[in-house]
């Protein structure tokens, strides 16, 4: 915590609902105050039973940037989140699960595009981070071209493939005031505050580089628990499809109405939300919806599997739907056992591999973004320098570049980058390495600032020290 005084003039409020969460509250609250800038953090204690509301007092002590407001009675996460609107100063709203944080940099990056911008919602990338140390990098929007800056839905109707989660929306208070929007009760409420933000804004914006991180716990969310609650979601897509009555926005009501269709049928097909008493009613509700809903004009097929289930909704075909559906679980938990077999065994190569001499002209370039390493006159794919010999007597220093993770996976489902990471000399990176990756003693780590590469000086270096000589750009140093 810096203990930095609030900024006369704010541009970032982060509200963070807080209920039950003592364990996961620091880090949280770290990785929002570890920035400077015009930010203020608002944290919303929802009387929360356990020590948070300690936590809380003792960092707003250290940091004016911190305000605490409580409720004396607990009223959920939505009004949590409605009471910090109320009370936040900032041009811009970023709302932040306690058990969640914020990658190192993101509040720069997301300041930055706000100065440059002024989006209206700002769409960032997030990380799902699971209890096994298992990392994904969700994928924003449908793939396609580039997208510009700041864009409308109509200009680029893929940003509603975008999944419903709040919080990787960075939204303009004028605009959300402008809108009237507020949190409503119940189960899957980000869909009926997410898809009315991007419906109506003017200025939309995406930053791709993970700034979020989405903890996926082992005791699960309220929404992977199996309850009747889950028959919310027709509630709040009902919110979704009155907004979007609204005439100007008659263009988009197809892609709307299969979005909508395709997330109830991910609630009845998840293995832990409907019980099997209760699936036929679940699906007999999806069909009402359909039927009533349907636009005349029809919709976009979503294609593959997925396209079939829509289907037997559409001729209201409830046993063949369970009928098929058992048959790919089986054919998922058959692969899924093989699988499971085959991690074990490359779990074993790696360790020995780990144990193997190492490579003392490899170099490894891990990108963030998986898109390798380009300009390196040392540059050799990974399966070539692998089969290069004799290595240590090379002319020249060896740089392996594009990237193993984006050329041929992540090190736990994949040989050759397994043997890659485990037996170079130096591992060069823009961002934390993966889960899976365990560097050796004698293997050193150099980590480069996201937007570093080809510069001279690395963050962070860690591992035995070896002479570099003078350089002018990141591939001459590391090689």
């Amino acid at each position: 915590m810096s203990g930095s005084e609030p900024s006369a003039e704010i541009v970032l409020s982060m509200i963070v609902p807080v209920y039950g969460v003592e364990r996961y509250l620091r880090e949280c609250l770290d990785s929002l105050l570890a920035s400077g800038g015009p930010i203020e953090v608002i944290a919303v204690d929802d009387a929360s039973p356990d020590g948070c509301a300690a936590i809380l007092a003792e960092y707003a002590t250290s940091d004016a940037r911190l305000r605490v407001v409580t409720h004396a009675q607990n009223a959920g996460v939505s009004a949590a989140r409605n009471t910090g609107v109320a009370e936040a100063a900032g041009d811009y709203i970023w709302y932040v699960d306690p058990d969640d944080w914020l990658t190192p940099g993101a509040v720069e990056l997301v300041l930055d595009r706000i100065r440059r911008t002024t989006p209206d919602v700002l769409v960032v990338g997030y990380e799902r981070s699971y209890w096994d140390g298992r990392r994904t990098v969700e994928r924003l929007v449908a793939p396609g071209p580039a997208l510009p800056e700041t864009f409308t839905a109509q200009d680029q109707p893929r940003i509603l493939t975008t999944l419903t989660l709040a919080c990787n929306k960075v939204i303009r208070r004028e605009f959300l005031a402008g809108l009237g929007l507020q949190w409503g009760s119940g189960w899957y409420e980000d869909v009926a505050y997410t898809m009315p933000l991007l419906l109506a804004a003017d200025r939309i914006g995406v930053i791709e580089q993970v700034c979020y991180g989405y903890r996926q716990r082992a005791e699960g969310a309220t929404t992977s628990t199996r309850s009747r609650r889950h028959t919310e979601a027709f509630d709040q897509w009902q919110h979704v499809m009155t907004f979007a009555a609204d005439p100007a926005l008659a263009e988009f009501r197809p892609l709307i109405f299969q979005r909508m269709i395709l997330h109830y049928l991910g609630v009845l097909n998840h293995p832990s939300r409907i019980v099997r008493s209760q699936r036929r009613e679940f699906f007999a509700r999806i069909v009402a919806d359909y039927r009533r809903l349907r636009p005349a004009e029809g919709y976009p097929s979503p294609g593959g599997v997925a396209s079939i289930m829509v289907a037997l909704v559409a001729r209201n075909a409830f046993v063949v739907f369970e009928v098929l559906r058992g048959i790919y679980r089986a054919r998922t938990v058959a692969r899924s056992s093989v699988a499971g077999v085959a991690g074990a065994a490359r779990r074993v190569a790696y360790w020995w591999q780990r144990h193997r001499p190492l490579r003392p002209r490899t170099v490894v370039y891990a990108s963030g973004q998986h898109d390798g390493y380009p300009g390196s006159p040392y540059a050799r794919a990974v399966p070539d320098v692998l089969a290069a010999v004799p290595l240590a007597e090379a002319a020249a220093p060896t740089l392996v570049v594009g990237d193993p993770l984006a050329a041929e996976g992540h090190p736990a489902r994949s040989w050759p980058a397994l043997r890659a990471f485990a037996r170079c000399r130096r591992v060069v990176a823009d961002a934390p390495l993966p889960s899976g990756v365990v560097l050796r003693p004698d293997q050193e780590f150099i980590l480069l600032p996201p937007a570093m590469r080809g510069a001279p000086v690395p963050a962070q270096r860690t591992g035995p020290a070896s002479p570099v000589p003078p350089a002018t750009a990141v591939a001459d140093y590391v090689a």
